[in-house]
């Protein structure tokens, strides 16, 4: 399973970890002895089904081996990656999202789209005011702040004030 991991980047299904954990008690019968608690399948040692709830994490060595070697993997060749935050805390995806926009031309066409885009943005713009950047800073980064004459500071202000109000 390791070997599958690291060179194919497969990860094992919890039904190959189960029926591993299986065989093994199969070829070594005297380890049913080191079952997690007494209630537990003669397996969990190895690899229990959601810690034996009805969902939830697995347990058990091979569990614990898989996650291991998954986690010695570089993060691009990660089957399932974390959002990576920036230096402000903020997840990339919305620092990206706040880069293209700036680029967005701020016609009355694309006034709700620049809008839309800047309330998703909103934690980046909270972590810039909790550093205490300058408004050049700010605007360095939302350029649009300046366009439609107030329209996307108060919209945002006010969404995020009154619990979803919409600015007019």
């Amino acid at each position: 399973m390791e070997k599958k991991i690291l060179t194919e980047k497969v990860y094992p299904t919890s039904t190959e970890q189960h029926n591993l954990a299986v065989r093994i008690l199969q070829v070594f019968p005297e380890l049913e002895k080191f079952r997690v608690a007494p209630h537990a399948p003669a397996e969990s040692i190895f690899f229990w089904k959601n810690n034996g709830q009805d969902k939830g994490p697995h347990s058990g060595l091979i569990f614990n081996k898989i996650r291991n070697t998954i986690a010695k993997l570089p993060s691009e060749e990660k089957k399932y990656r974390k959002k990576t935050p920036t230096k402000t805390g903020v997840p990339t995806e919305i620092v990206r999202i706040a880069d293209d926009i700036q680029h967005i031309d701020p016609t009355l066409e694309n006034k709700k789209r620049i809008k839309d885009a800047m309330v998703v943005c909103y934690p980046l713009l909270h972590a810039l005011l909790e550093e205490k950047k300058t408004m050049q800073e700010i605007l360095e980064v939302f350029p649009h702040f300046t366009e439609f004459r107030g329209y996307l500071i108060r919209h945002v202000f006010f969404c995020k004030t009154s619990g979803g109000a919409q600015a007019r």
